[in-house]
């Protein structure tokens, strides 16, 4: 399994949730989300990312980009809170968020970060990527973005927020689990 984190994050993400795959191997994935904005490409990470064997991959936000660019035939790919088929609705407060999960991380280099970002998402086409096999996970309410997902999305909803993901997680699990009918 391939576990994506989101723009503002490192691997260290999914240290809360790693207790819910106990029984997959984890490639846990560090990216450099500033160095990948400022190149403008995506295709050198993800050519080492589709070297990576995987039976499912999971990206958070920034990080569904890749997860859908790498999904392949037989792979189980899930994507929660995708940047992809967003909008920030607020963004003063969504920087205010950041700037508190960041200790250190200064206001205007987390605006320049999401100006960076805001380029970036502007040449990708999302809905070419998407298709009936990715999961998309969103949570019931968003504080920070609204969603506009194409209809053909195999879309399900969770509690939690954009930064809470347990329920996605868990029910991306509950979903891979075979069924046995006695």
């Amino acid at each position: 399994m391939v576990l994506i984190h989101g723009l503002f994050a490192n691997s260290g993400y999914w240290l809360p949730y790693l207790r819910m795959f106990k029984n997959e191997k984890i490639s846990l994935i560090d990216l450099d989300y500033e160095h990948l904005l400022k190149s403008g490409s995506l295709e050198c990470v993800l050519s080492e990312l589709r070297e990576i064997d995987a039976n499912k991959i999971i990206g958070h936000s920034f990080g569904s980009i890749l997860a859908s660019r790498m999904q392949s035939a037989g792979v189980d790919t899930h994507i929660i809170c995708p940047v992809l088929f967003s909008s920030r609705k607020n963004e003063k407060t969504f920087k205010q968020e950041l700037k508190t999960k960041l200790e250190g991380v200064r206001f205007d280099h987390i605006s320049e970060i999401l100006r960076l970002s805001g380029f970036f998402l502007k040449g990708l086409d999302g809905a070419s990527v998407l298709n009936e096999k990715i999961g998309v996970h969103l949570p019931y309410i968003d504080l920070f973005f609204e969603y506009s997902i194409p209809k053909e999305a195999k879309v399900s909803y969770y509690q939690g927020d954009h930064f809470d993901i347990f329920q996605a997680i868990s029910n991306i699990q509950n979903a891979s689990k075979p069924r046995v009918i006695a």
